[in-house]
């Protein structure tokens, strides 16, 4: 059963948390007891239709706060490693070994970068403190096999952040799985969604839908992928791929999920190449 609260939803950071969730089991009974997403103070959270393009104001100092935390709309440091998804379940994840840029807003609408060397932690300078922010990796070799991605990510909270990048063979596999096999389109974006509730365990019965009704949109099914299916499934996870989408680093959308009973929008960033990934708490 959905739990649910109107007006309580909340996009999260991926975490490493995150990652160690066992999701797939056929019901309620079956699911191994989930990890609280939102633990603690609650501020790797961000509220779906907030989550998007950035905007603050303010100079472009550092607004630093005695727990380590920035004030919104000011200039803030992050720092973090670069992780590589391990399947299609976009849950497990090592680091990744290979050279990458980073990337998100800054205070005056500019794009700060970093560079993440494959060892060491990359630390952003200058990037926008905003609770509703975008970030951003993407592989320096861009004959590789791995995707940029995009993730939301609370940039006041002075947390180190970790951004896994997904393999576009893992996407293009997905996209054959299903009664009518897609390729992947270069120029398009792909968006994956993990619905959760408060304790972490994946939820079913989401329904998604973009602007155009013809999208089509996938749902994991345990250990393969159904385009025919309409609601999420155990694993609460979705593919809309191919997505038109803005040049890097992107812009928002709105996605509109239910649960039957009620209606909320997402606003997540899309670029073209890239995939988003995005886990959306239903709290109760």
């Amino acid at each position: 059963m959905i739990r649910r609260m109107r007006g309580f939803l909340r996009a999260l950071l991926v975490t490493a948390a995150g990652w160690g969730l066992s999701l797939g089991c056929s019901d309620d009974s079956e699911r191994p007891e989930g990890l609280d997403p939102c633990a603690g103070d609650g501020e790797g959270c961000v509220t779906p239709g907030q989550t998007g393009e950035a905007s603050g104001g303010g100079s472009a100092v550092d607004a630093g706060t005695a727990d380590g935390s920035t004030e919104g709309g000011g200039e803030t440091a992050i720092s973090g490693v670069v992780l590589e998804y391990a399947d299609d379940q976009f849950l497990l994840a090592s680091q990744y070994a290979g050279e990458a840029e980073v990337f998100t807003d800054g205070p005056d609408g500019n794009t700060v970068t970093a560079d993440y060397d494959g060892v060491n932690a990359f630390t952003l300078e200058g990037a926008l403190a905003t609770e509703w922010g975008w970030m951003g990796v993407q592989p320096w070799d861009s004959t590789s096999d791995w995707l940029p991605t995009l993730h939301p990510v609370d940039t006041t909270a002075g947390a180190a952040v970790e951004l896994p990048l997904v393999r576009a063979s893992v996407i293009e596999l997905v996209l054959q799985v299903g009664t009518s096999p897609l390729a992947r389109e270069a120029a398009a974006a792909q968006l994956v969604l993990r619905f959760v509730d408060e304790t972490g365990l994946a939820l079913p019965g989401i329904s998604i839908e973009t602007s155009d009704p013809t999208q089509p949109i996938l749902f994991r099914d345990g250990s393969t992928w159904s385009d025919t299916d309409t609601v999420t499934l155990a694993d609460g996870l979705v593919l809309v791929p191919n997505l038109p989408a803005f040049e890097l680093p992107g812009g928002t959308i709105p996605v509109t999920f239910s649960d039957g009973v009620d209606s909320y929008v997402l606003q997540p960033r899309v670029a073209q190449g890239t995939v988003t990934v995005m886990t959306v708490l239903v709290a109760a």
